[in-house]
C-alpha cells in the first residue's frame, strides 16, 4: 500500500517532535553542579569508598561538634571506622564557639563511640596553649584528650615538656601530668614529679619532687657593666609637691633653735 506523501511529510515531523522533546526532558533531570567531593572505589580490602578533598561536619542534637577538612576520607567496609588522610585541620565546636583546633598526619574515627584517634605531627591549639606530639586519643564522652607519648606545650611565657605524656581536660582547661616534667620560662628551670595547669589563668600547681635553677642578676656583672641595673621609677609630682608642703609646715610649726618638750633633758 502506498503513503501518500503529504500523509509521510507530517508523520516524520511528528517523530522529530516527539524525539526532541523526550531529549530535553532528559537534559533537564540532568545534575547542573557536580559534587565537591568525587568519589573513587579503591582496590584496598578494607576500604570501600574514598572522597578527595572532603569538608565534613558531625552533628549531635542538630548542632555541629566538629569540622574536618582533610585531603582525603576513606569509608571502610565495615562503616565502623572512618579514616583522615592529610588532616588539615579538625575543629572541635561548642556552641558555635572554637575550643580547639587540630592538625595531624592522619586521623581515624570511631562511629560507634565517637573516639578520635590522631597520629603524625600532631599539633593542637586550644585557649592560650599550642601542644605539639606525635599521637593523641580524643575521648568525646567525656571531652578528655590523652597524649600516650611525649609532648611540649607553650602556654603564654611557659614551655612545658612531659616525656611521659599528659591528658588534658577540655571542659575545665587543665593539662595534668602525673609523670617527670620540666618547665621553663626566662631562663629559669623547674623540675617536678608532675603538673596541673590550667592553660587560661596560666595558674599550676607542682608535684613532688620540685627542683629549681633559677636566673638571677650577678652583682658583679653590675658593677662590670655587662648587666644594666633596674631603672628606677619617676617619683610622682603630686608626691613631690605633698613633700615639699611637708617640709613649709614643719619649718614654720618649729623654727630653727628651738626644743621639742620630749627632746629635753630630764634634770
Amino acid at each position: 500500500m502506498r503513503v501518500p506523501f503529504p500523509l509521510l511529510l507530517v508523520a516524520v515531523l511528528a517523530l522529530v517532535l516527539i524525539g526532541g522533546g523526550t531529549w530535553w526532558l532528559v537534559a533537564q533531570r540532568r545534575p547542573r553542579e557536580a559534587p565537591p567531593a568525587t568519589p573513587t572505589v579503591l582496590g584496598d580490602s578494607d576500604v570501600e569508598l574514598r572522597l578527595s578533598k572532603p569538608r565534613i561536619r558531625v552533628l549531635s542534637g542538630g548542632k555541629i561538634i566538629w569540622e574536618v577538612e582533610a585531603d582525603s576520607f576513606d569509608f571502610t567496609k565495615d562503616r565502623q571506622l572512618q579514616r583522615f588522610s592529610g588532616l588539615k585541620r579538625a575543629i572541635a565546636l561548642h556552641e558555635g564557639k572554637e575550643e580547639m583546633v587540630l592538625t595531624a598526619g592522619g586521623m581515624e574515627r570511631n562511629t560507634v563511640s565517637g573516639n578520635l584517634s590522631l597520629t603524625g605531627g600532631v599539633a593542637l591549639e586550644a585557649a592560650r596553649m599550642l601542644l605539639r606530639t606525635n599521637t593523641v586519643i580524643w575521648d568525646g564522652r567525656r571531652e578528655l584528650l590523652t597524649v600516650p607519648q611525649a609532648l611540649t606545650a607553650t602556654v603564654g611565657d611557659y614551655t612545658v615538656n612531659c616525656p611521659r605524656g599528659a591528658t588534658y581536660d577540655v571542659l575545665r582547661g587543665t593539662l595534668t601530668s602525673n609523670g617527670a616534667v620540666t618547665l621553663t620560662a626566662d631562663g629559669n628551670l623547674i623540675t617536678a614529679g608532675g603538673i596541673v595547669l590550667n592553660v587560661v589563668t596560666q595558674h599550676f600547681e607542682l608535684l613532688p619532687r620540685v627542683a629549681m635553677q633559677l636566673e638571677v642578676a650577678d652583682i658583679t656583672d653590675w658593677i662590670q657593666g655587662q648587666r644594666p641595673l633596674p631603672e628606677i621609677p619617676p617619683i610622682p609630682e603630686g608626691v613631690r609637691q605633698r613633700y615639699q608642703e611637708h617640709l613649709q609646715k614643719n619649718a614654720v610649726a618649729a623654727p630653727r633653735g628651738t626644743m621639742t618638750p620630749w627632746l629635753r633633758r630630764v634634770p
